[in-house]
C-alpha cells in the first residue's frame, strides 16, 4: 500500500500541460473579453440537440468550457493529479485518446438523459453543459484501474484507497441524479457518462482476454 503524492507542477507529463494550457487560455478569453466569451459559450458549450446552437462539435467542445473560478480550479487540479500519472503508463496518444472519449462518452449520456420526460429536464432546450468534469471522472476511473490500493487524501486529510474513492464519488452522482438533489446545475449524469465510459475501457480488454480463454 503506497500513498498516492502528485509529483509537482514541474513534472507535468505534455499532453497534460497542453490541455490545462488550452483550459486555461480559453477560460480566460471567455471571461476577458465579455463578447468573444458570449461567442465561445454559444457555439462551444453543448446545446441540446434540435435547438438552434446546437452543433455535433460541442460534444468535444464543451469539455473545454468552464462555468467559473472554482469548476475550472478542481477540474484542473484533478486533470493535473490524476491525468500526470496515467500519461506517464499510457503514453501522450493513449491519454489524448481516452481523455477525448470520456468526454464524448459523458456529453452523450448527459444528452440521452435530457431526452427523458423527467421534471428536471423542463428547462433543457434554455441549458447548456460545459466542463471537462465528464472527461476528468474517466480519469478517476483509469487511475483507481491503474493504481487500486494506492491511498488517496480527500481533502488532504482523509486517506481512503483509489478504488474506494473512486466508487464512492460514482455513487454520489448517482445518488444526486436520480434524486435529482445537490446543485441542479450540477450534470451529474455528464460525470457517469464518462465514468462509465472509462471503465469500458479499461477493462473491455481484460473482458476480450477472458472471453478468448473461454
Amino acid at each position: 500500500m503506497s500513498y498516492y503524492r502528485p509529483s509537482g507542477f514541474g513534472n507535468i507529463t505534455p499532453m497534460v500541460k497542453n490541455l490545462l494550457i488550452i483550459n486555461v487560455v480559453v477560460f480566460a478569453l471567455m471571461y476577458l473579453i465579455p463578447n468573444l466569451g458570449d461567442t465561445i459559450y454559444t457555439y462551444g458549450a453543448l446545446h441540446f440537440p434540435g435547438t438552434k446552437h446546437f452543433v455535433f462539435t460541442q460534444f468535444v467542445t464543451h469539455m473545454f468550457l468552464h462555468g467559473g473560478f472554482f469548476h475550472i480550479l478542481f477540474n484542473m487540479f484533478g486533470l493535473w493529479m490524476f491525468g500526470t500519472a496515467i500519461e506517464r503508463v499510457w503514453g501522450w496518444k493513449r491519454f489524448l485518446n481516452y481523455y477525448l472519449a470520456c468526454g464524448l462518452g459523458s456529453a452523450v449520456l448527459h444528452v440521452l438523459v435530457m431526452y427523458l420526460p423527467l421534471e428536471m429536464n423542463a428547462d433543457r432546450e434554455l441549458s447548456a453543459a460545459l466542463g471537462a468534469s465528464g472527461a476528468i471522472y474517466g480519469l478517476l476511473v483509469a487511475f483507481g484501474y491503474l493504481y487500486p490500493n494506492n491511498i488517496v487524501n480527500v481533502y488532504f486529510v482523509i486517506p481512503i484507497k483509489a478504488k474506494y474513492f473512486v466508487t464512492l464519488l460514482i455513487a454520489i452522482d448517482l445518488f444526486a441524479g436520480f434524486t435529482n438533489s445537490g446543485n441542479s446545475h450540477v450534470a451529474h449524469f455528464g460525470h457517469i457518462g464518462g465514468a462509465i465510459t472509462g471503465l469500458i475501457i479499461c477493462f473491455g480488454g481484460n473482458l476480450r482476454r477472458w472471453m478468448k480463454k473461454k
